[in-house]
């Protein structure tokens, strides 16, 4: 099977609090399957990517708290992915575990962040968030483009050597029906000057069961 690949993404630069989330804005890019053209994916799709393949390329994510006007920013300062494939029932499994530590750099919404039960139910929010997107790239790549942009295929031939000399030559009708197991694990280290926004004051911050209840985490 040929690997897929993809174009190079272009960024923009991002918005301000009054204007949108602090979030590079990435142009859609195109995916490739033997040098022929199969799929483009949006921005949205692309940040799903960048978290599938474990590439250093993220500068931060978005979290919506309760409404699309209100959000917070949170810089990704490390992030890594693992690929761990198994053979369940007589077909190839992937477990994606994706790890991410980052730091608040913009509180809009104006959470009470200097609650460590706020700072849990964000990491809750934020690792949510990740899966979302991640599951939006799996659905489109697996379905549409049936392209292996993510190596599960290396992974497979690393890990499974034996499995892979029997797999390989009908991998590109493989890949499309692989389950994929997705296991994200967010932390927030700091919360810097961000800890609420410094326009409100701190008994008009959201607190911990006012989140909750925006992040419907109940």
């Amino acid at each position: 099977p040929e690997p897929g690949s993809i174009g190079a993404p272009q960024s923009q630069p991002g918005g301000s609090a009054q204007q949108g989330p602090l979030q590079p804005s990435m142009q859609g890019v195109a995916v490739f399957k033997g040098g022929r053209l199969v799929s483009t994916l949006s921005p949205e799709e692309m940040q799903g990517l960048l978290w599938i393949n474990g590439e250093y390329n993220i500068v931060s994510v978005d979290v919506p708290i309760g409404r699309k006007d209100k959000w917070v920013s949170l810089s990704v300062i490390r992030q890594s992915r693992k690929l761990i494939p198994r053979v369940e029932d007589g077909r190839i499994v992937m477990r994606l575990e994706v790890h991410a530590q980052t730091t608040l750099i913009d509180n809009q919404a104006g959470v009470d962040a200097d609650e460590p039960t706020v700072i849990g139910l964000l990491e809750m929010a934020l690792e949510r968030t990740i899966e979302q997107s991640i599951r939006l790239t799996l659905q489109k790549v697996q379905n549409h483009a049936r392209s292996d942009i993510f190596g599960f295929g290396a992974a497979v031939r690393r890990a499974m050597p034996g499995v892979w000399s029997q797999v390989k030559g009908s991998w590109d009708e493989i890949f499309p029906d692989i389950p994929v197991e997705v296991h994200v694990d967010a932390r927030i280290l700091r919360t810097g000057l961000s800890s609420r926004s410094v326009t409100i004051p701190r008994q008009e911050a959201i607190h911990a069961e006012e989140l909750r209840k925006l992040l419907e985490l109940e």
